[in-house]
Parts: C-alpha cells; sequence; structure tokens
C-alpha cells in the first residue's frame, strides 16, 4: 500500500521539529547510521512511532551493557 503524501509530509514535518530541539539541547542524532535507518522507517511506514521507540530503547539497553 502506497502512503499518502500528506502522511509522509506531516512525518518529515514532525521528524524536522524534533531534531531542531534535540540539536537545542545538545543531543544531535543526525549523522547517526541506527538513527537514520529508524527514521527512514518511520517516514516510509514500515515502523510505528511505538515500534521505532522500542528498537531505539533496546540499542541503548545493548550499548549500557558493554
Amino acid at each position: 500500500m502506497k502512503m499518502d503524501e500528506t502522511t509522509k509530509r506531516k512525518r518529515i514535518e514532525a521528524f524536522r521539529k524534533a531534531e531542531a530541539s534535540l540539536y537545542l539541547s545538545g543531543k544531535d542524532p543526525r549523522g547517526s547510521e541506527f538513527y537514520q535507518k529508524i527514521k527512514d522507517e518511520v517516514i516510509r511506514g514500515k515502523l510505528t512511532y511505538e515500534e521505532a521507540k522500542a528498537e531505539i530503547l533496546n540499542r541503548h539497553i545493548e550499548k549500557s551493557k558493554k
């Protein structure tokens, strides 16, 4: 099923705002290969927000164990 262009634009804009906020707080995720993969999957509709959040949380948990 093809994603509606309006939905895609809204998701892109939501990420733009979130990235600006994170940048201002010193936590800019841009440039991270993992972040870009998750972002692209959410924008394309392959992952929901909740699924993306769970993947990011699991990634941080795994990294903290090392």
